[in-house]
């Protein structure tokens, strides 16, 4: 799974996906695939699961409108 998919999935802007796993918005200039959820998890140093979690927290505190 991308972070795209997930952010569609929880029903959050992308951004939000993409803040909650520290990464930054792509260009959409380069040819490299967005990083799957693995991906993330592993050069992050951290279980999928724990990656999981931390967005599941993540988009349960976002509101939307609020100052991020």
């Amino acid at each position: 799974m991308r972070p795209r998919y997930v952010a569609m999935s929880y029903e959050v802007p992308p951004e939000v996906v993409l803040d909650i796993l520290g990464l930054e918005r792509p260009d959409g200039l380069g040819s490299r695939k967005p990083p799957t959820m693995a991906e993330v998890a592993a050069a992050q140093g951290v279980t999928l699961d724990a990656l999981t979690e931390r967005l599941r927290a993540g988009v349960a505190a976002y509101q939307p409108g609020a100052a991020r």
